[in-house]
């Protein structure tokens, strides 16, 4: 029950600083993207498609893969996403595209890919959280 209870810490840990890692960009987004407050609304809007999608696929994931499983993939995707977000933003490697426009849709892809895993991550960890209470008889 340690390393349970220890996973599901960790996994609650590493939800938030992916999230702050991603809310601490956003101005970095914006101003190399030159986007407008519109514009920028529209791309952010990937990650809450994304999330969307995820939410109720989770369920049926965690019952499948089980809860863990299910957690470390929608870490994994949300780490992928966000990842080639990030490279889309500073037109990196395969992401070495002068029109912004395009680097725009690619970020916002990634935004949805990584808001997709982080749909994901979060109700399977919650589904894993529950069960571990519940094993251990207290909150």
């Amino acid at each position: 029950m340690r390393r349970a209870r220890t996973g599901v810490a960790v996994a609650f840990a590493l939800a938030g600083i992916g999230y702050a890692a991603l809310a601490s960009r956003v101005p970095d987004i914006k101003a190399t993207l030159g986007l407008t407050p519109g514009e920028l609304g529209l791309t952010l809007l990937g990650a809450s498609a994304g999330s969307v999608l995820g939410l109720p696929a989770a369920g049926a994931l965690a019952h499948r893969f089980g809860a863990a499983r299910t957690v470390f993939a929608g870490a994994a995707c949300s780490a992928l996403g966000l990842a080639g977000a990030g490279l889309a933003v500073q037109g990196v490697g395969i992401f070495d595209i002068p029109d912004l426009t395009i680097r725009r849709l690619l970020t916002t892809a990634g935004l949805a890919l990584g808001g997709l895993g982080i749909g994901v991550w979060d109700v399977s960890m919650n589904l894993e959280g529950a069960t571990v209470e519940r094993r251990l008889g207290r909150s």
